[in-house]
């Protein structure tokens, strides 16, 4: 949150911020503090640029609206609007994201959003441009005398603002002060990705990485060690190149704690065996199809080893896990 002090709301310094002098619409006057944007009641309307490209992290740039005057816009351009003319009304580009200060309205590349939308922006009205370039995303908020956010609007998440903006304003007639600026580094990681994956450490499933816990300790089992510690099972994983995990593993010696895991294995068994096959359903078409189509040569029976039980089928702990 932006103040018009030399600290932030979270402590941390504001950075200043001026206005691009070596281009300006025609009329744009900066005062001397390089700070101060203005035009006159004169024809058409006209554009100017803070001189900070923000391609990275996360930057808030404070804004007052001293004046609110007439075709007011504040947002962010990228970088193919310095082609562009600088005489035109700036909510009609393509290459920016824009709030009409007197509706409060959005117009994304041009065109007009009837949702979310602000409050109209009266004079002496605060701003902050929230520009979260790790995800390409911007939210406008609007502060509150106790410098709280008012109201604020988050642009939908397919409406990505471009790789590398600059703040913009565009008016016919009205005055706009820049406070300062504020960057911080985001809270998540995403490796230079925009959306979470499943190869992201926190999606992992906590729940199928218990079998490798599992599948070390009755390791451990079937090499002479009837009850292995924590320390041993954490060996083996590492051995392995796998690293232990203390939730799961305290889950699984809480389970095993005073259970012969032989015992375990063979009540598995049991379970398994229970279970219907499904043979029966089948054999009426399977005989049918065999009616139809000339007998194959028998082929020699293949010898099939007995399932350990170890796969699925039953419920080890009787919990679910």
């Amino acid at each position: 949150m932006m103040r018009s002090t030399s600290t932030s709301a979270t402590g941390a310094e504001l950075e200043p911020a001026q206005w691009m002098s070596s281009k300006l619409g025609q009329g744009m006057c900066i005062g001397g503090d390089g700070a101060l944007l203005s035009r006159g009641s004169a024809e058409g309307c006209s554009t100017a640029l803070c001189d900070a490209w923000l391609s990275k992290d996360i930057t808030t740039v404070g804004l007052v609206i001293e004046e609110a005057g007439t075709d007011v816009f504040v947002g962010v351009v990228g970088k193919n609007y310095l082609h562009a003319s600088w005489d035109e009304p700036l909510h009609s580009t393509r290459h920016g994201v824009l709030v009409e200060v007197s509706t409060g309205r959005l117009f994304y590349k041009g065109s007009r959003l009837d949702f979310p939308m602000l409050s109209p922006l009266k004079a002496g009205t605060r701003v902050n441009l929230v520009i979260d370039q790790q995800q390409q995303a911007l939210t406008v908020q609007v502060l509150a005398p106790d410098d709280s956010v008012a109201m604020d609007v988050t642009l939908e998440a397919e409406k990505r603002i471009p790789a590398e903006v600059a703040v913009a304003v565009s008016m016919r007639a009205g005055a706009v002060r820049l406070v300062g600026a504020v960057t911080e580094k985001p809270e998540l990681k995403l490796n230079g990705k925009v959306t979470k994956d499943l190869w992201d450490d926190d999606n992992v499933n906590k729940e199928n990485f218990l079998g490798k816990h599992l599948a070390a300790y009755m390791l451990l089992v079937l090499a002479g060690t009837p009850e292995p510690t924590e320390d041993q099972v954490a060996k083996l994983l590492k051995d392995a190149g796998v690293a232990a995990d203390k939730e799961n593993m305290k889950m699984m010696m809480d389970k095993l704690k005073g259970k012969k895991i032989h015992e375990m294995v063979a009540d598995g068994r049991g379970k398994f065996a229970s279970m219907p096959a499904g043979g029966a359903a089948s054999a009426a078409p399977v005989a049918a199809a065999a009616a139809e189509t000339k007998a194959a040569p028998a082929k020699k029976e293949e010898k099939v080893e007995e399932d350990d039980g170890l796969d699925g089928g039953f419920d080890m702990f009787g919990d679910g896990y």
